[in-house]
């Protein structure tokens, strides 16, 4: 991964997700309403670097270093699958819970 500083950080992983990895996937767990997440990869790539960056135009750069896709195709998959994440609780915005 290119080193890049995060400044202000728009996501985090929320205290009630439990991560990890088994059978060649990522395990997403929510302790909180018990939800389960498998990704593999390219959505296991996406998670974490939502959840290492913090934000999605770092996320982006990452993973247009990683993989051979166009610029606006891969914003708006990241885009959505942030809103997804956020919905299904394994993300939350920085510095408050948005679920409670």
């Amino acid at each position: 991964m290119p080193a890049e500083a995060v400044g202000d950080r728009r996501w985090r992983v929320p205290e009630d997700t439990v991560v990890g990895q088994f059978d060649g996937r990522l395990w997403l767990w929510n302790r909180a309403d018990d939800g389960v997440f498998a990704l593999s990869d390219v959505g296991a790539d996406m998670w974490r670097s939502l959840a290492a960056l913090g934000e999605e135009e770092a996320a982006l750069r990452f993973l247009l270093f990683s993989y051979e896709v166009g610029e606006d195709k891969l914003r708006r998959d990241l885009s959505r699958f942030a809103r997804l994440l956020v919905d299904k609780r394994f993300l939350e915005a920085a510095g408050r819970s948005i679920h409670g």
